[in-house]
């Protein structure tokens, strides 16, 4: 089997993938255009079914649909490794809280995490 005919059996839609998150998990959302919008889109439909799932990312170029559902403190929870305006909008919801590091300390911090 090539490279590409494996890579291409492990992919799935964006619904599919947001049916794999469960309440209390932590997900990355990535930084900048590296977020999904229709994983982000696809998540935001389940926010009933959801409780506390933790999102790590940074530098949010657009409002999360997460924190655009009703009463989102409820479900989601914003953790940032650089703050962007949007960041700083989802923390003065109560939803979301800053990562302290330093960028060299990256590496670090996320085998930290893994743990």
């Amino acid at each position: 089997m090539s490279y590409t005919e494996e890579y291409n059996g492990k992919k799935i839609t964006s619904e599919e993938a947001a049916k794999l998150v469960q309440s209390g998990d932590w997900i990355d959302y990535g930084w900048c255009v590296g977020q999904s919008y229709e994983f982000d889109r696809a998540l935001a439909k389940r926010y009933q079914e959801l409780q506390n799932v933790n999102v790590r990312g940074g530098v949010s170029l657009w409002m999360p649909e997460i924190f655009k559902i009703p009463n989102p403190k409820e479900h989601f929870t914003w953790n940032s490794w650089h703050f962007s305006g949007n960041c700083r909008k989802i923390t003065d919801m109560g939803c979301g809280y800053y990562i302290p590091m330093r960028y060299a300390e990256i590496p670090i911090c996320l085998s930290a995490w893994a743990e």
